[in-house]
């Protein structure tokens, strides 16, 4: 056999396996998780109880004008900081 067959050969094999390792795995899409407050952690939601709603850190920090990272978000979420 020459080498061009046996690498198709190998590559239909390497295939086949591979494509048999996606059969009955389970992928989540973005956005189909939930937390216990009905936030979707993985399209960017995360429960503040200030605003006693399900925040993305960058949207908050914008309209409530703070930094936008998670100690800041976490500050204001959870100690009502005086200035925001």
């Amino acid at each position: 056999m020459s080498l061009n067959r046996h690498l198709v050969i190998f590559g239909y094999f390497s295939l086949m396996l591979g494509l048999s390792g996606c059969q009955g795995s389970e992928q989540q899409s973005v956005g189909a998780d939930t937390d216990s407050h009905g936030c979707r952690p993985s399209a960017g939601y995360t429960w503040c109880p200030r605003t006693n709603a399900c925040e993305r850190v960058w949207e908050l920090a914008e309209r409530r004008r703070f930094e936008s990272t998670p100690d800041e978000f976490q500050r204001f979420c959870n100690n009502g900081a005086v200035g925001y």
